[in-house]
């Protein structure tokens, strides 16, 4: 996921510093969840051309992708996850039921 390093800020005032820390706190929780939702750490693919078929997408999310979301496509089309894919670090396999363009959120 995009990297949401958190630094942490003291102040001189105790009382400030005890506010501040709370504060600090209920934002690094709510980070800490957005970060566990696993379709928000993707990439968006536009102007994907598929044939008809199992189609190679290169997806360089640096590990293995878990799923995909079609956010486009300009035809009606049934697409599908190549179960079969040896290589989930590198590529998803698609496969399409026709020739279409598509854009993909792969996550």
């Amino acid at each position: 996921m995009s990297d949401f390093s958190f630094i942490s800020i003291v102040g001189t005032d105790p009382v400030s510093s005890m506010e501040l820390g709370v504060v600090q706190e209920s934002v690094r929780s709510n980070i800490e969840i957005l970060r566990s939702i696993p379709f928000l750490d993707g990439v968006h693919k536009t102007g994907i051309d598929l044939v008809s078929g199992d189609n190679n997408i290169g997806h360089g999310l640096g590990r293995n992708y878990i799923g995909m979301i079609i956010t486009n496509i300009d035809a009606a089309r049934t697409l599908y996850i190549n179960a079969t894919n040896t290589s989930k670090a590198e590529i998803i396999i698609v496969n399409s039921s026709g020739i279409s363009t598509a854009d993909l959120w792969i996550f």
